[in-house]
């Protein structure tokens, strides 16, 4: 009953390894509770929200914003 969280690359869409294996994942029917993410960009609430919205439609999971900066 402990939430599983994924890697948390910092550029998670240019990260080819990170989405192999959120694919391999989800074709083997494994659990992970939560897609990680890092935010490293200008200072940006619009931006950020949109980019955890694309992480979020494209995983289909919870996100947590693990680290941020600008």
């Amino acid at each position: 009953d402990v939430p599983l969280v994924s890697p948390a690359p910092a550029c998670i869409f240019y990260t080819t390894w990170f989405l192999a294996i959120m694919a391999r994942l989800d074709n083997q029917g494994l659990r992970v509770d939560y897609t990680a993410v890092h935010w490293y960009s200008a200072p940006s609430s619009s931006s950020l929200i949109n980019h955890l919205t694309n992480v979020y439609n494209t995983f289909g999971r919870p996100v947590w914003l693990t680290e941020f900066g600008n």
